[in-house]
């Protein structure tokens, strides 16, 4: 007696240079595609997330931020930054750009709050130190990899 098979389907699945693929199959991790053609077995595999790994800037808008002897200065930085490892990025953080933007923020406020208003505006070159090293920190347990960062805007704030 022969047993009737049915043929069986699989997709293929093209992966383009600068990015990485992360694949679940039923659920749960699987693997990770790099650039190139790989194929997938439709309803237990799932592409779970497309992650770029190439550098981007991350423009982050102007904000108010109080110093300390309680005057105000406006700061907004740029990040260039990029994914290192794709698994991490998709699993350790729900959106690592708007994590980067409020952890960014946080930091300005952070050291501009040590910082008389004079010193706040001389002093450019120390918080872009300051802000690349704790944003490499943190980032870094995300798979995301800080680049250069930039305090684009450091003035008083327009009245």
């Amino acid at each position: 007696m022969r047993l009737a098979t049915r043929p069986s389907v699989v997709l293929m699945v093209r992966v383009p240079d600068g990015f990485a693929f992360v694949v679940e199959r039923v659920g749960k991790y699987s693997r990770t595609l790099p650039p190139g053609g790989h194929f997938l077995v439709p309803g237990v595999d799932r592409v779970r997330a497309r992650v770029d790994l190439r550098f981007r800037p991350l423009a982050f808008r102007p904000q108010p931020v109080s110093t300390s002897d309680g005057l105000l200065v406006e700061v907004a930085a740029t990040v260039w930054c990029r994914v290192v490892d794709p698994v991490r990025a998709t699993y350790e953080i729900s959106d690592y750009v708007n994590g980067l933007e409020q952890l960014t923020a946080t930091v300005l406020r952070a050291a501009c709050a040590e910082l008389t208003r004079p010193d706040a505006l001389a002093s450019r070159f120390d918080l872009n130190r300051r802000l690349s090293g704790e944003l490499s920190g943190v980032v870094g347990r995300w798979g995301v990899e800080v680049g250069k960062t930039e305090i684009t805007v450091l003035r008083p704030p327009d009245r």
